[in-house]
């Protein structure tokens, strides 16, 4: 999503070695699980730190990044604010995955989590980020 190009590739590094040591581990009977938490009902969000420009942006209305900061962090926090996941429920499908005997190499920790998992394989690529951008400006 806008702004949140770090955090993606981030987020991508880290499914990628999770779906790799998945296969490289099985012959040991090694299990990997990628938790999807999604949205969680916390005050996450209003910790997250910006870097000098995105401030400015944030805060200035002729910056280039000023209309994304101001949707995503809006869209953030009412998503959030109105997930119906808490931590709680989240450790719970943790829990879940460890003490299962066969776990799945994707978790989705929530219902919004799910959504966009299957959003992403059935719909067609196009349609699927042109989603994504009406979601996080009008969402």
């Amino acid at each position: 999503m806008p702004t949140r190009s770090v955090y993606s590739a981030s987020k991508f590094a880290l499914e990628g070695a999770s779906e790799g040591l998945w296969y490289e581990l099985r012959p040991w009977n090694i299990h990997v699980s990628l938790v999807q938490p999604g949205f969680i009902n916390s005050d996450g969000f209003e910790h997250v730190r910006l870097t000098l420009r995105g401030r400015i942006a944030s805060l200035k209305e002729n910056e280039d990044y000023h209309a994304h900061y101001e949707y995503m962090g809006e869209f953030i926090k009412r998503h959030m604010r109105r997930a119906w996941a808490t931590p709680e429920s989240v450790a719970g499908k943790i829990l879940s995955a460890i003490r299962s005997l066969r776990p799945p190499l994707r978790v989705p920790a929530t219902i919004d989590a799910r959504l966009f998992s299957i959003l992403r394989r059935i719909l067609p690529r196009r349609v699927y980020h042109h989603f994504l951008c009406c979601c996080s400006q009008w969402g």
